[in-house]
């Protein structure tokens, strides 16, 4: 099989880079690409074991689309992982970024990445530039393999405050060849001329003006594709450099030069068939023929603008889009614009998208479909979205097109004995799951923006659930909903919040009331008591301490854990981005929580104090220290606790995901965690979680994401961690990290997956039964 890629990308690279730099032709026998073969099935058997998604659907973050003139390249960017391009032969999307598309110098573990920037060769609907993982990468085959290039190593973001400005990479639209990128943290731009296999630094362009808190430094990069062509370029290209303006070169790039006047930098611009560049900033429309002009509407809201749109048939059909969802049209080239209030549906494609509450739909980008008349398309912060849109409309009809997207960012996992699996993700909560291979119709706990940061499950009734969800974009909290933690009687299907939410005391550093946040008392890790649905203990972020219910969240109270230095933090979850999960229940001993507190570090000292494990066998009202110190190093960050299932008082605990992963210890304790073991062979465990037992044992099944004997993958173990079996590296192909993992309580064999990026996953041995 390696064989089998070395000559395929081998034969690409030569072709690559022997191509003549001439205008490309245009080219009437694509079709669908004959690698779409590839696409037909989603499952790679790996150590016998089959994955397949776990079909929830969309969520993440299109930032961009990227359709070729022709129509038959049309490429979904994504903000958190890899990048997807629509097959019409499967009707959905596919994942390009993948074990065997990239180089394999360049597959690892945990490569939790989206995409910088990515455009198709106008004149060459097959050729795809990326800027992907700090490297640049080039395809011939529409994303099916991708070569790496030569371009200098310069940081680029996918996730960063500017990662809907479009723009940033460029190709000629007469020669396939010329390729120009922007930097965002260097603020350099290069040009290459060979198909990226060279490449030179422009000069006159300068990097934008950086801020505090960094800046897009250079965007809206556009070739006229009605300028000359000189020795196989196009000669007019603009740029913008952030708060330095508007440049152009008129040799193909190599050289630049500031357009007097007009905005001080452009978001996204788009040429219309005449040469007429228009563009947005954040809050302008501008036109620039011989001069600037400004082309606002004067209905705008407070939200930013986001992008502008030309009708390929049309250089004076205009369509501009707010990032907050709001959109207006104008026939007249921007003289006057027609607001279009808009309505989503889901049919056929995946329906609890259009179910949620859509005050903000965060459009990344608009693009017309160069093959269908009128059509309009949108990438938006939940997936694609198209619309037909008459000249003459007064309102739009957004139909949802995200089926194959998978780019909701999980956070937990559950499969509880007797029931289904439950899923946690950011910005779209919880979800059910009545069926692996089917869309849900809706999700919980609301219809609002809201993130589900970790779940348990009652040992004695499993169709009693509670859940941790709170609103992370701090805002909004009007209607009291700000968190909407609560729990579950049915199985995760419909969901309770709980009567009162803590009032934490005290004041923060600015002298106001914590108790008056309603954001104070959140996100962070969830447990509930073994045998007991009204016995709920809550551990919340900003290190403040946890706090415990006996009367299902009717009233709450402080855990006091004894012989903590008080001038440190008290609890020990710092952020709510970390995926911590440091507290558990034992799913055996009746009233019994275990809450690991990692410590600071006392330099003068060298010493960490206040670490330890800590321990409450009446519900949370007392607790004692059963451990000192941590318990594996590097455990303030991601680190999992958890109580085997069946197995009183036996625990396993991971520091979980580190960048570089620095060979923390994957720990297990068998006295309630008074003292711990290491686990023979195994190393920087990302995630763990146990499932049935196999035939004729008795100790539950242990998966686990990580190193065995220096190798990274998923494994199993069905002799309590003495051996494990591999069950493939990356699941579907995902280099993604892997968030959280739950065994099947029901199915020997069955294992759930939650990536950090590419939402969920399943696998199965299908000679198991």
């Amino acid at each position: 099989m390696k064989l089998k890629w070395f000559i395929l990308i081998l034969g690409l690279s030569i072709c690559l880079f022997s191509c003549q730099q001439t205008p490309d032709k245009a080219n009437s026998s694509l079709g669908d690409d004959p690698s779409d073969t590839d696409f037909d099935s989603q499952v790679m058997n790996a150590e016998g074991y089959n994955w397949l998604d776990l079909k929830v659907g969309a969520g993440g973050f299109i930032t961009s689309l990227e359709i070729s003139p022709d129509g038959l390249t049309r490429i979904a960017q994504t903000d958190t992982y890899g990048l997807y391009r629509w097959s019409p032969k499967a009707n959905k999307w596919f994942q390009l970024i993948t074990e065997n598309r990239l180089d394999p110098h360049d597959v690892k573990p945990s490569l939790s990445e989206g995409v910088y920037a990515v455009a198709a060769a106008p004149s060459n609907s097959r050729r795809i530039y990326m800027a992907f993982n700090n490297k640049f990468y080039v395809s011939n085959n529409r994303g099916s393999t991708w070569t790496r290039s030569s371009l200098p190593n310069t940081y680029r973001n996918p996730n960063d405050a500017w990662r809907i400005w479009g723009g940033k990479l460029s190709v000629d639209p007469s020669n396939s060849n010329v390729v120009i990128i922007g930097s965002s943290d260097q603020g350099k731009t290069y040009i290459s001329t060979d198909g990226a296999k060279t490449f030179r630094e422009v000069t006159g362009l300068p990097g934008g003006r950086l801020e505090p808190h960094g800046g897009p430094n250079i965007s809206a990069i556009v070739f006229d594709p009605s300028s000359p062509i000189i020795k196989g370029r196009s000669t007019v290209v603009y740029a913008s450099s952030y708060k330095n303006g508007v440049y152009r070169s008129t040799n193909g790039g190599d050289s630049w030069t500031r357009i007097p006047g007009g905005p001080s930098y452009l978001k996204r611009a788009e040429i219309s068939s005449d040469g007429t560049l228009y563009g947005v900033d954040s809050k302008d429309v501008w036109r620039f023929k011989k001069s600037w002009q400004k082309l606002t509407p004067n209905d705008l809201d407070w939200s930013d603008l986001a992008d502008i749109a030309i009708d390929p048939s049309n250089p004076q059909r205009l369509v501009l889009s707010q990032d907050s969802g709001r959109l207006f049209q104008s026939n007249n080239g921007g003289q006057s614009w027609t607001y279009l209030p808009y309505s989503i549906s889901g049919k056929n494609d995946v329906p609890w998208i259009a179910w949620t509450d859509y005050g903000w739909l965060s459009i990344g980008q608009v693009k017309f479909d160069p093959l269908v008349k009128n059509r309009v398309f949108a990438a938006t912060g939940t997936g694609v979205i198209y619309a037909d849109l008459a000249p003459n409309a007064n309102q739009i009809n957004w139909q949802l097109e995200s089926r194959g997207i998978e780019q909701l960012v999980g956070n937990d996992v559950i499969s509880p004995p007797g029931g289904k699996p439950v899923v946690a993700a950011w910005d779209f909560g919880t979800f059910y799951i009545t069926n692996p291979t089917t869309y849900r119709d809706f999700r919980a706990v609301s219809k609002r923006f809201n993130s589900t940061w970790q779940l348990d499950y009652l040992a004695s009734n499993p169709k009693f659930m509670v859940g941790n969800t709170s609103d992370h974009r701090f805002c909004c909290a009007e209607d009291g909903l700000a968190i909407q933690a609560g729990y579950s009687e049915d199985g995760g299907q419909s969901w309770i919040r709980f009567p009162t939410i803590p009032r934490l005391p005290g004041n923060y550093e600015d002298g106001s009331s914590k108790a008056e946040n309603p954001f104070a008392f959140g996100f962070g890790s969830i447990a509930v008591s073994s045998n007991n649905p009204n016995n709920i203990v809550w551990a919340p972020t900003a290190n403040e301490v946890p706090y415990y219910s006996l009367d299902r969240g009717k009233t709450w109270q402080a855990v006091n854990l004894p012989g903590l230095d008080p001038k440190l933090p008290l609890g020990s979850h710092y952020a709510l981005y970390l995926n911590r999960k440091n507290l558990a229940s034992d799913k055996t001993r009746a009233n019994t929580f275990y809450y690991v507190h990692s410590g600071q570090w006392d330099e003068a000292n060298q010493i960490n104090k206040n670490a330890g494990v800590f321990k409450s066998t009446d519900g949370a009202r007392t607790w004692q220290r059963v451990y000192s110190g941590e318990i594996a190093s590097f455990s303030v960050f991601n680190a999992s606790l958890k109580s085997v299932p069946g197995y009183a008082s036996h625990l396993f605990f991971t520091s979980g995901a580190l960048e570089g992963n620095p060979g923390s210890n994957f720990m297990r304790s068998s006295n309630g965690g008074v003292s711990w073991q290491t686990i023979p062979d195994v190393k920087d465990v990302h995630a763990f979680g146990f499932g049935k037992a196999a035939p004729g044992g008795t100790y539950p099944s242990i998966y686990i994401a990580g190193f065995v004997k220096g190798k990274y993958g998923i494994y199993r173990s069905t002799d309590n961690g003495k051996s494990w079996r591999p069950l493939g590296a990356y699941p579907q192909g995902k280099m993604d990290q892997i968030t959280a993992i739950d065994g099947d309580k029901d199915r020997f064999g069955r294992v759930y997956l939650a990536f950090s990026g590419s939402g969920f996953a399943f696998g199965f041995d299908p000679t198991e039964k």
